[in-house]
C-alpha cells in the first residue's frame, strides 16, 4: 500500500522490516508486478479515473505524481496505446477494464 501512495521501494521495504532485494522478490511473488511497475501501473490508473471528470490534463499530471503534463502523456501512451486526448475523446464505457501493456518480464511465471 505504500508503493501505491508513492513512497520508494526502499521506503517499503524499510517499512516491511525486509531488505530492499527481499522486498522486492516477495512483492513481486505476491503481486505478480515488480514494485516499481504495479507502482506505474496504480498511478496509471488513477489517472484514467481522474480523465473521466474532465479535469485539465496538467492538472491529472500533478495530482496523479507525474513530474510534468508530457511525462504523463508519455507514460500514459506507453501503457494504453493512445495519448490522454485520444482516451478521453473515446469515453471508453470502463476505463478500468482499459488493458495495460505489461511487459512479459514483468508477468509471473
Amino acid at each position: 500500500q505504500a508503493l501505491a501512495r508513492g513512497a520508494t521501494v526502499a521506503e517499503a521495504a524499510a517499512t516491511s522490516g525486509h531488505s530492499h532485494r527481499h522486498f522486492i522478490a516477495r512483492f513481486s511473488e505476491a503481486v505478480g508486478l515488480a514494485p516499481k511497475r504495479y507502482a506505474r501501473v496504480r498511478r496509471f490508473q488513477h489517472a484514467l479515473h481522474r480523465l473521466a471528470g474532465g479535469e485539465a490534463l496538467a492538472a491529472i499530471a500533478q495530482a496523479v505524481g507525474y513530474s510534468d503534463q508530457a511525462h504523463f502523456q508519455r507514460e500514459f501512451h506507453a501503457l494504453a496505446g493512445v495519448t490522454p486526448r485520444t482516451f478521453r475523446a473515446a469515453r471508453p464505457v470502463r476505463p478500468q477494464h482499459l488493458p495495460v501493456n505489461v511487459p512479459r518480464s514483468d508477468l509471473p511465471r
